[in-house]
């Protein structure tokens, strides 16, 4: 196997960029400040990711998880900044929606994780459409956070 390469400072400096570049759309955007859910939010930026200039930066993430994956130190600046910060984002709406902190936690973990594994697939194979169908499909289940007080079916 070769050894790895060294990573290129358009790497190493590109998650605190794409962090930026986020909280300058989510504040500077109108259609993106006026979403009034989590799942408003995603189906407002996820065609503005599906752009090309924009899908850079999964291209970039893409590179240093393959670059990380040898040094498992990695770049912590930058994952805090690819990873922490957009969670933080994601947590704070879904919270804001009603999802009790540690569900929102973990509901923004899955959602992130889920944008990024699409966006690889609409990177690899190029079918729009049914990538967006995935993304439709699983933002309806962000709809109503669960009611905890209320009993089951089964008592």
């Amino acid at each position: 196997m070769d050894p790895p390469r060294e990573e290129s400072g358009c790497v190493r400096h590109a998650g605190p960029a794409i962090r930026t570049d986020l909280a300058d759309r989510l504040t500077g955007d109108e259609e993106l400040r006026a979403a009034d859910s989590a799942a408003e939010l995603v189906k407002a930026l996820w065609p503005r990711l599906c752009e090309p200039q924009e899908q850079r930066q999964f291209f970039l993430l893409f590179e240093m998880v393959g670059y990380n994956g040898w040094k498992p130190e990695g770049d912590r600046v930058s994952a805090r900044s690819l990873v922490g910060d957009w969670l933080d984002i994601l947590v704070r709406r879904l919270m804001q929606d009603g999802w009790p902190s540690e569900d929102a936690s973990a509901l923004a973990t899955l959602l992130l994780a889920q944008v990024r594994e699409l966006q690889l697939d609409l990177l690899v194979s190029g079918d729009r459409a049914r990538v967006d169908r995935a993304l439709a499909f699983s933002l309806r289940l962000l709809e109503r956070p669960p009611v905890r007080d209320t009993p089951g079916p089964h008592g």
